[in-house]
């Protein structure tokens, strides 16, 4: 039973973690190496206007893609993000490298505490790929981001896959059950398009944390360490220039993520 009300919430959850966003569709596009695109003074007036969703590209091309972002003032003192859906890219932020950008890390998060009208110039320099297709720079968002619907959601899906793993008849599974059961009633008296039901995630995420850091905690004496770690073919189907473009997007992805 609770794994069946836990698959019916999970949607609901993760609906609140991106609360506001806004269409980000126009962009400047010129395709090609070009010397300090995501530099904050390049001038790019004669570059392309490109609105997205469109395709670019083709078989091992290069596009930089740019735009300057203002924070609106309902996004004021918020955490906030892009949410970018192309290829593979390396975006510069206010022209310093950033954050690799693909299919698996689509949110670049901007800042914790947003200002109204405070500005970034975005660069973005994508990779078609060696492919002979078009590519497409689907999306682009910006969104105000909610850091405990994530976490109460990503806990949730990890005590899930917990639950799998040991076994269903397993006493721990038992346990696992009894916690999601008892995490979810936060949430279960409380419509997902109401007022309350952000407040409704905070208090369940709440007790699911001390929940863990109580109930669950070890006596065992240890130290952990935890270690950046990212999967890179460097040398592949591609050039030397890509083989370095493509670990400048890796590493400052695997840096971003653990600064978070």
């Amino acid at each position: 039973m609770a794994i069946d009300l836990l698959n019916q919430t999970l949607p609901s959850i993760k609906s609140h973690i991106y609360p506001a966003s806004i269409s980000l569709p126009d962009w400047k596009l010129k395709e090609g190496s070009v010397p300090n695109a995501a530099s904050p003074t390049h001038n790019d007036a004669t570059w392309w206007n490109y609105t997205i969703p469109a395709p670019w590209g083709g078989y091992d091309k290069t596009g930089w893609f740019r735009k300057r972002i203002s924070i609106p003032e309902q996004f004021a003192g918020k955490h906030v993000a892009l949410l970018l859906d192309l290829p593979e890219s390396l975006i510069y932020v206010n022209g310093k490298p950033y954050q690799g950008v693909d299919v698996h890390h689509q949110e670049v998060l901007l800042t914790t505490r947003a200002r109204a009208n405070q500005s970034f110039l975005i660069a973005l320099e994508a990779y078609s790929g060696r492919k002979k297709e078009l590519s497409t720079f689907t999306s682009a968002q910006l969104v105000v981001l909610n850091p405990t619907a994530r976490a109460l959601y990503q806990g949730l899906m990890a005590l899930h896959e917990l639950e799998k793993t040991v076994g269903q008849s397993s006493p721990e599974s038992k346990e696992i059950r009894e916690l999601i059961r008892q995490t979810l009633v936060f949430l279960k008296y409380f419509k997902p398009e109401g007022e309350e039901y952000p407040n409704a995630i905070e208090r369940a995420y709440n007790f699911l944390l001390r929940a863990i850091e109580g109930s669950y905690k070890t006596d065992i004496q240890g130290l952990v360490h935890l270690v950046g770690q990212s999967h890179i073919d460097v040398v592949w189907l591609w050039t030397l220039q890509e083989t370095k473009r493509k670990c400048a997007r890796t590493f400052s992805t695997a840096l971003r993520l653990m600064e978070e």
